[in-house]
């Protein structure tokens, strides 16, 4: 479900995707040969509706689950930052091992677009729920950019923030401090804007940028090291060129140089869409790996240095 919401419609619409809850049960073992059946020690997660089990492992007695009503706070209190409608998308998952639960994306109105290099580079504001109940509750602030499909979090200011609240007795007090958090996402988006006018106004030598992201290989490293390395310089060159053929800026100079922005972008990017993870990364995963990623920090404090 993807609509546009005013914030009195958003708790109707989030109950109407998750007309459920997740209830702690204690699990049962059944003695299949005396036809008896035993309440175990161990906790595990229930839909409400279906009985369906949540997760991939057993859960104690000090979890504590989040409910909708708490998915619900957070949406609000967004909608309500931004003193306008927010365009939602709801979605739940299921028999995905650890990542079992509420995924929500909310994105302001289009009048708090942001345009670096004309009409085809723009970035909007995006705030991302993962309340998967195998793992953490996790809030991710940030912006989606439409020339790359990047959503991502610059850790320098304080609207790009990556917020976990573990499933203990302390999640509900942890929550009211983030649903505080969110009530004052509208007046950090300047903080934001103002640090992308820094990068898009500052020219950096790709070569030399990423060589300082990445480092080369040593000289005595592998033929398989230098081609590693090499494949990746390739598609972050790649990444760049494509991008500022998007937005109408034309080939890369011959001298090499870009701004920052274009620069901090194809390193994003590249931990984004293009580098390896391990196991079956959802999108959701991606993001909250690369507002984490070490190569991506390193590049906002770069470009931001200039």
């Amino acid at each position: 479900m993807n609509e546009k919401l005013q914030p009195n419609e958003i708790a109707d619409t989030v109950r109407s995707v998750f007309n459920f809850e997740v209830q702690k049960q204690h699990l049962h073992w059944n003695d299949d040969e005396y036809l008896r059946s035993y309440v175990t020690p161990l906790m595990g997660l229930f839909r409400s509706d279906t009985g369906a089990f949540v997760g991939d492992r057993s859960v104690s007695e000090r979890f504590e689950p989040h409910t909708s009503e708490d998915v619900i706070a957070l949406a609000e209190s967004t909608a309500h930052a931004f003193d306008n409608e927010v365009q939602l998308r709801c979605d739940w998952v299921q028999n995905q091992s650890n990542r079992d639960g509420h995924y929500v994306t909310m994105s302001p109105p289009d009048e708090y677009r942001k345009s670096v290099f004309g009409t085809e580079d723009n970035v909007f504001p995006r705030v991302v729920i993962r309340a998967a109940y195998g793992s953490s509750f996790k809030a991710t602030m940030g912006y989606f950019r439409d020339a790359c499909d990047n959503l991502a979090m610059l850790q320098s200011t304080d609207i790009s923030t990556s917020v976990t609240i573990r499933h203990t007795k302390s999640l509900r007090e942890k929550m009211d401090d983030l649903i505080d958090v969110m009530s004052g996402l509208k007046s950090k988006w300047n903080n934001l804007t103002n640090v992308i006018d820094h990068m898009a106004n500052r020219e950096v030598r790709l070569s030399e940028f990423l060589e300082q992201v990445y480092g080369r290989p040593e000289r005595d490293a592998s033929q398989r090291t230098f081609t590693m390395y090499e494949d990746k310089m390739s598609a972050l060159w790649n990444r760049v060129a494509r991008e500022r053929f998007h937005t109408g800026r034309g080939r890369i100079p011959a001298n090499g140089m870009v701004t920052a922005w274009e620069a901090y972008n194809a390193v994003q990017g590249y931990s984004q869409h293009d580098k390896t993870r391990k196991g079956n990364a959802t999108r959701f995963d991606r993001i909250l790996l690369t507002a984490n990623d070490r190569d991506v920090h390193k590049a906002e404090q770069l470009a931001l240095a200039l």
